[in-house]
């Protein structure tokens, strides 16, 4: 994925950051990375608790790891908002999903 990750930001026409600012765009690569990382399934519940603890808080502050959070949560969300689509939609997408999981 690294390597895969390298190649974008190297290629010209796909670096979107490419204009930013050294420190932001070092700040917009790790936000990216974090949030990907983040879709494995083994951090559903640590993320799905540490939202509810900060829902409970004064959030969010205007720090990077509530950045990370709310990016990895909306993320997610747009991941799975295929199941509430119609019926043969669903099933077309969750077909599509189960290939690649199985690749």
């Amino acid at each position: 994925m690294a390597a895969a990750f390298q190649v974008m930001f190297s290629t010209p026409k796909c670096n979107i950051i490419e204009n930013m600012p050294l420190d932001l765009q070092k700040e917009t690569r790790s936000l990216i990375i974090e949030s990907v990382l983040n879709t494995d399934i083994s951090r559903h519940f640590g993320l799905i608790t540490e939202l509810k603890t900060k829902l409970g808080n004064n959030f969010p502050t205007d720090t990077i790891e509530d950045r990370v959070l709310i990016l990895s949560v909306s993320l997610r969300v747009a991941d799975n908002f295929k199941m509430v689509r119609e019926r043969s939609t669903f099933f077309k997408w969750m077909e599509n999903m189960f290939d690649e999981f199985f690749k």
